[in-house]
């Protein structure tokens, strides 16, 4: 009887080593889970600030282009605004298109966004409505190693304005 109890108690320390050594081999798996799942976080919030910074650049680039296109639509054409008044079908005043280009390419070279300045890729004036295409090249705001190497370390933001014009 004390044999069997003592059996007992060896086969239960037994039982506890195997249980307890199987703990520690959960413990570094658990730990090696944890360090993946904090990676692939990380990543993954990089990589949506740096996707915020794009269309924050995108913004102050657009608020650029409204600038541009409010000195452009400014350029009157008076000749043809004292002949003709304003256009009756589009209820639109007449621009002096050559003149608002003209003004537009002249701003951008002043116009700062990020510290660079953004280039005047077109600018179209058709039937008194002015638009333009504008373009800026940044550097990314996070560098995320293997993404970089195929943007060169740098990112292109476009911006298109279409239809400003002055109306009745």
């Amino acid at each position: 009887m004390i044999g069997g109890y003592f059996f007992n108690i060896m086969k239960s320390r037994s039982l506890f080593r195997q249980v307890k050594n199987m703990n520690h081999e959960i413990d570094g798996s658990l730990i090696l889970f944890i360090s993946f799942l904090f990676l692939i976080a990380l990543i993954i919030s990089m990589g949506i600030v740096d996707i915020s910074d794009s269309f924050l650049a995108k913004r102050e680039l657009i608020s650029a282009g409204e600038n541009l296109l409010s000195a452009g639509v400014q350029q009157i054409d008076l000749s043809r605004y004292y002949e003709d008044g304003i256009d009756p079908l589009t209820g639109r005043v007449p621009i002096n298109c050559p003149q608002a280009v003209s003004v537009m390419n002249s701003l951008i070279a002043e116009e700062l966004v990020r510290g660079v300045h953004p280039s005047l890729e077109s600018a179209q004036c058709v039937r008194d409505s002015l638009s333009i295409s504008l373009s800026l090249l940044i550097k990314p705001l996070v560098i995320i190693p293997f993404v970089s190497e195929f943007s060169h370390g740098e990112e292109v933001i476009n911006a298109h304005l279409n239809e400003a014009s002055i109306a009745k």
